[in-house]
């Protein structure tokens, strides 16, 4: 990779939550791992499905990602797929490729063209092995991400519920 393309990548990396605390060296270790890569996706592709292996920690640069949770209602038969987030500019969804047990907590599923900057999760788990510093900034953050997403789907959950009950909505959105 050129010079140019890490440092494109530290740019990106400088914007992105998990990487706040992080200085440009760090930045720069982190874009030059051998597998970094950008993706463009279109709207309504998935990126990643729930309970499937999670290998990669995905940072969004452009376009708009939610987040979609398989539940079970009183009210169904069968588990409804609900969207429980959305992912904007400069924020990680895939942290799952970074936690043991490695599988994808949640689908991800574009909502419009996006583009994400692609980091492989062994890569960057052996160099925040490696760079402890890194480790424990990144490993800091991801558990504000994580805190912070555990919170959301409670509230939209019992929202749709509610909704559901009183006919409003499908939980198919």
């Amino acid at each position: 990779m050129s010079e140019k393309e890490i440092q494109e990548i530290v740019q990106i990396l400088k914007r992105c939550e998990v990487f706040v605390g992080l200085h440009d060296n760090d930045l720069t270790k982190i874009a030059s791992l051998p597998s970094i890569h950008q993706e463009t996706y279109e709207a309504d592709e998935t990126i990643s499905l729930e309970n499937e292996p999670a290998e990669n920690l995905y940072i969004l640069v452009e376009g708009q990602v939610g987040l979609r949770l398989k539940v079970e209602l009183v009210l169904e038969s069968q588990p409804r797929e609900i969207k429980v987030d959305t992912v904007s500019k400069g924020s990680i969804f895939g942290w799952s490729a970074l936690v043991h047990p490695y599988a994808s907590s949640r689908t991800a599923v574009c909502s419009m063209k996006s583009k994400v900057l692609v980091i492989n999760g062994k890569e960057l788990i052996q160099l925040m092995d490696n760079d402890e510093h890194i480790g424990y900034e990144v490993m800091r953050s991801i558990a504000c991400v994580i805190a912070s997403r555990l919170r959301t789907p409670n509230n939209y959950f019992w929202a749709e519920l509610l909704k559901a009950r009183n006919g409003m909505i499908s939980l198919n959105e």
